[in-house]
């Protein structure tokens, strides 16, 4: 839960910093008395959080396809497979027809942000994997929580909807 609030920490971008920070050693902080100290009070104004579940869901679609077919995949190369890269590193996997799903063309930035998120909240790992020449990969499975992705209306354990906020920049007015 620590390493979680501290990952989450480095990719916020719409909480305040002290309030973070205090909340990682259990002390409250009003945001209003940072007074714009922090970059995310001073940029308070350019992002906001967005549920993300709609395209989180068929990331997960796209990620057990991929496995069915036995085929290890890395957080950066299912971004590629979801936002439709041609490279060669990302051919190898095919077509994958849950990427179909996903509601918004999403960027690869948006997309790993999405990942990352799913990875903090327990629907998806990544297991570290070495090769013939040992070196490592980190592989992306289903994690602990994912099974509460495959419900039609996704619902935690105590029954809630589940949402997956990710910091999105808000539109120029």
């Amino acid at each position: 839960d620590l390493l979680s609030k501290m990952t989450s920490y480095c990719v916020d971008k719409v909480e305040c910093r002290r309030t973070l920070m205090l909340n990682y050693f259990g002390e409250e902080f009003d945001r209003r008395n940072c007074n714009k100290t922090c970059d995310n009070c001073q940029h308070a104004n350019s992002y906001e959080n967005v549920d993300m579940l709609a395209s989180a869901v068929p990331l997960m679609w796209a990620l057990k396809e991929v496995l069915q077919r036995g085929s290890p995949i890395t957080l950066n190369q299912l971004s590629q497979v979801a936002t439709g890269s041609k490279s060669k590193a990302v051919e190898k996997f095919g077509e994958v027809q849950a990427v179909a799903r996903i509601p918004d063309k999403l960027n690869r930035d948006m997309c790993e942000r999405i990942l990352q998120m799913m990875i903090l909240r327990n629907f998806l790992e990544e297991r570290q994997e070495e090769n013939k020449a040992g070196f490592s990969n980190d592989y992306l499975v289903p994690g602990s929580r994912s099974y509460l992705l495959d419900r039609p209306q996704p619902l935690d354990e105590q029954g809630v909807p589940i949402t997956l906020l990710v910091a999105v920049q808000k539109a120029s007015v």
